[in-house]
């Protein structure tokens, strides 16, 4: 009936030409069903509406009297859902907070004495136990100890999974080595990358877990880049296959992790179930016990349990037990069993989405803000299912707080801290596993890997084809006409690391027979010329398209075609400037439009958008491309992400948006570029800006002057300033705003020598950088400032001689990163024959210090600067020149205007 309806739709559409026409659904179906000439079309819509009555009275005479219909209860859940009655406030980010250390205790004090043991050699330790035995918190937990925190110099977590790509591991490994660009690293081969990875670690004491390792081959391909210089250094491997850890550690040790007891076992099941005392003592307390019994002591499995039997009465925790009772099963079994009795517990409409998350590969970081439109574009998310005020990206996202609630899916730690919304989250592998089992029994997808000879099913409407890019694929098999879904994952892409290589995307691929597709990915996907498949246009029934991370250069005018379209992602290659035709504003459906970092018109005007009424979500809008007077008219917006060069009439009518958008805006994120203020117009600007309600992030480039005015919207969490040349210290009005949680001050953001934080100040502030405050000496830090700070960088700041006192009050801060900075800076915060440098006693334990690769500063003499200004120096040893190349702006600096003396501090950069 869908797919008869919306042909004729686009059929109806396509012979209306006037501008006024609306696609609504029901005012189009209303007025196909009286359109008399069409007898085929309703004759057909007729036969289908007697085959459904059929249907429905079969289903009113099977259903036993005293039960509910499955409509009705259908019913009842989405409207539990829909009103989030059942769901955790959404404030509340606490699943999973915190590992669980339960029946561990032993294995962390033997394995801190293998990794931290006076054995110079370069030894592996293993860790290994079946799936759900907690390895991988174990491995956490490790990671994360303070002393292994002071123990070794480099600490480096790389997941690789089954599907391990070498090159990845490499590319992870440097990210967290070395600060490179993703593009420097592109252009090297993998022969290259495993060398960089060799001099990075040589010389150094240094910890690298390999979590989830499957294969020899695996290990036999990435252990060439591990020097062993006799400096102590350990491998930290968790594994399922014991023979493997045995391969990889005959030097090393092997730590078999068992399952739980029964005591352990009951106290995990507690503290997961959130059940009271009274609760635990009563029969439910009994059922209860012989319910986790069953579960062998795995703590998947038990936290599984706990969850799925939260929300429980007696007489289903009876029902349960009595089923997990039928048989004997192993361990392995159980556990499975486990899941899916958790799996059959959940509201209907929450099993699909759940079984929608085993098509991304494995240990994939799935965006959330891409599942909930992939749900929606699908139809899990019906709009019949959403209450009265709700978006359907609001309800889905009330699905996924309730898996998450349900610990059927992973958040990262950093998520669940930030009372913001979830970018990412991911799914254990057995639960993957299972929801692979479950999908090929119900036919719900299918996934096609490298090599795979398994023959598609024409009973199957959604595929995921995994793509390598060293190993070609015949994909022509799987493209059939009955296909819905059709996603391409780049297989390089892990853990959500972006992939360093694209697949190149095959000429004999005929996309010309999926005329019923209404959902097409494109993940790290290569079309060559940057141009695509030209029957790509054909797919008028379309709801959701996405290139992310693709190389694409050209957008087709057909794309006007696709009349259902809810999500248009062209997040491709940065490296790409992606042409699009001035076609976007006919697509009236479109609530999610992600444009490219750089995109311009066939003809070069700007960019028109002003016919998307219904726009909820809009990222890389920028207004040398884009007329921002046609955003203004644009009034659903929940995400708003633009940036604008400095003209006062363009960000008038931006700030006039935001403004009438204030009360729905969840993400709003403004990127001014070259606006000096040298009129009151603009200073004033500026101000009402910053008091804007409904901006959340602003980050402006250009002069403010002596010192940023008015008041500042308890809506923004996170400021950059870039080129403000403030000469009031700008901590004074900043640390009193009591949301901030991102801040960064860069480019002779401030011009003064000191600087004060205050007892109290910055309450909330999570992030802080400082960056080429070329003139800042003395940074002054009272105990308390800033007490929830976890991230530091300091960079190319040259006066600056020490980290203040203050932090020694700031428990929170697990991450300080050290870059282009004197060297007298830098050795009061190294160790050096094993004792800390001085000011090493400010940080605390749990903090890891990073040091930039890059070559530090020399020491600056302060008495030697000739005037106040970062300009009035002469400048030697640049990172990027020889030492003997110098650079004299004393001479011009005095009388220099203001844009030349911003001329000198873009070189300095």
């Amino acid at each position: 009936m869908e797919d008869l309806v919306e042909l004729h739709m686009v059929g109806v559409a396509s012979r209306r030409k006037c501008k006024g026409y609306s696609c609504s659904t029901k005012s189009i179906f209303r007025k196909v069903i009286d359109y008399k000439a069409n007898h085929s079309f309703r004759a057909e819509v007729s036969s289908m509406m007697d085959q459904i009555d059929v249907i429905s009275v079969f289903l009113q005479d099977s259903l036993p009297r005293d039960e509910p219909s499955q409509v009705e209860s259908s019913s009842r859940e989405n409207n539990l859902l829909g009103d989030g009655r059942n769901l955790p406030p959404t404030n509340s980010r606490v699943v999973g907070a915190d590992e669980d250390i339960i029946g561990m205790e032993r294995d962390v004090e033997q394995l801190l004495s293998a990794l931290m043991s006076e054995v110079s050699i370069l030894n592996v330790v293993s860790i290994c136990g079946m799936g759900g035995t907690g390895k991988t918190t174990l491995a956490r937990i490790l990671y994360n100890n303070r002393n292994i925190m002071l123990h070794f110099d480099i600490r480096v977590w790389v997941t690789v999974g089954q599907e391990f790509q070498t090159r990845g591991i490499f590319v992870s490994i440097l990210n967290l080595v070395q600060q490179s660009t993703s593009d420097e690293l592109t252009r090297m081969d993998t022969v290259d990358l495993a060398e960089m990875v060799y001099r990075c670690l040589k010389g150094k004491r240094w910890l690298i877990v390999l979590d989830d390792i499957w294969s020899i081959d695996a290990w036999e391909t990435i252990r060439i880049c591990f020097p062993d210089d006799r400096c102590g250094s350990r491998i930290l491997v968790t594994t399922r296959n014991k023979n493997m850890a045995e391969y990889m550690s005959i030097r090393g040790h092997i730590h078999c992790l068992d399952y739980l007891d029964e005591e352990e076992s009951w106290k995990l099941f507690k503290r997961r179930s959130r059940l009271t005392d009274a609760e635990l003592n009563s029969e439910l307390g009994q059922i209860a016990r012989k319910i986790i019994n069953q579960s062998r002591g795995l703590p998947l499995a038990i936290v599984v349990l706990a969850n799925a039997l939260r929300s429980k009465t007696v007489d289903e925790w009876k029902s349960l037990l009595s089923d997990l009772q039928t048989t004997e099963t192993s361990g392995f079994q159980s556990v499975t069993r486990t899941i899916f009795l958790s799996y059959n517990s959940l509201p209907s409409v929450l099993k699909p989405c759940l079984l929608y998350m085993g098509n991304f590969p494995e240990d994939s970081k799935i965006g959330i803000d891409t599942l909930c439109q992939l749900w929606i574009a699908e139809g899990l998310v019906s709009e019949k299912e959403c209450s009265e005020g709700k978006s359907p990206m609001e309800v889905a996202e009330q699905y996924f707080d309730e898996l998450a609630a349900r610990n059927l899916v992973n958040v990262p730690q950093e998520e669940i801290s930030n009372n913001q919304s979830f970018r990412y989250g991911s799914i254990h592998d057995l639960i993957r596993d299972s929801c692979l089992t479950k999908a090929k029994e119900e036919e719900f997808f299918e996934i096609v890997m490298p090599g795979s000879k398994n023959h598609p099913k024409d009973s199957v409407f959604r595929r995921a084809i995994y793509l390598e890019k060293h190993e070609a694929m015949d994909i022509h098999p799987y493209l059939g006409l009955q296909l819905r879904t059709l996603l391409f994952f780049n297989s390089i892409h892990q853990s959500g690391e972006k992939p360093v290589s694209v697949y190149p995307w095959p000429e004999q691929a005929d996309l010309s027979n999926l005329k019923w597709l209404r959902t097409l990915h494109f993940d790290g996907v290569d079309f060559r010329g940057g141009k695509l498949p030209p029957e790509i246009g054909n797919f008028v029934l379309l709801r959701y398209l996405s290139f992310t991370d693709s190389y694409v250069e050209e957008i087709p005018s057909s794309i006007s075609n696709f009349l259902f379209l809810l999500t248009l992602d062209l997040r491709v290659r940065k490296l790409c400037r992606v042409t699009i035709p001035n076609v976007l504003f006919k697509l009236e459906r479109l609530r999610y439009l992600y444009l490219p970092l750089k995109f311009r018109t066939p003809n070069h005007d700007k960019l028109e958008l002003d016919g998307i009424k219904e726009l909820e979500i809009l990222e890389n809008f920028d207004t040398s491309t884009c007329n921002a007077g046609e955003i203004f008219t644009l009034t659903s917006f929940r995400t708003l992400v633009l940036s604008a060069e400095g003209n006062l009439k363009d960000l008038e009518q931006i700030f006039k948006c935001i403004e009438s958008n204030a009360n729905h805006l969840r993400k709003t994120s403004i990127d001014i570029r070259n606006f000096d203020c040298y009129s009151k117009e603009r200073l004033s600007f500026i101000a009402k800006l910053l008091s804007c309600r409904g901006l959340h992030t602003l980050r402006l480039q250009g002069r403010i002057g002596k010192e940023l005015g008015g008041r500042i919207s308890e809506s923004i969490t996170e400021i950059h300033l870039n080129g403000s040349q403030l000469e009031n210290d700008p901590m004074k009005k900043l640390e009193v705003h009591p949301k901030l949680r991102i801040l960064v001050l860069e480019i002779e953001a401030y011009r003064g020598n000191k600087m004060h934080c205050s007892k109290l100040g910055f309450p909330e502030l999570r992030s802080l950088k400082l960056s080429k405050l070329y003139n800042l000496e003395a940074w002054n830090v009272e105990d308390e400032a800033m007490p929830q700070l976890s991230t530091l960088e300091i960079q190319n700041c040259r006066r600056m001689k020490m980290v203040p006192e203050g932090f020694k009050s700031i428990h929170t801060l697990s991450e300080l990163k050290i870059s282009m900075m004197p060297k007298g800076f830098r050795d009061r915060l190294r160790k050096v024959d094993g004792k800390g440098g001085e000011d090493l006693h400010k940080i605390n334990l749990n903090c890891t210090i990073e040091f930039g690769s890059d070559d530090p500063w020399p020491e600056y003499s302060i008495d030697s600067a000739q005037q106040n200004s970062s300009f009035g120096e002469t400048i030697t040893d640049f990172p990027s020149s020889s030492s003997t190349k110098t650079r004299d702006f004393a001479r011009s600096s005095a009388a220099a205007p203001p844009q030349i003396e911003w001329e000198k501090s873009v070189y300095l950069q």
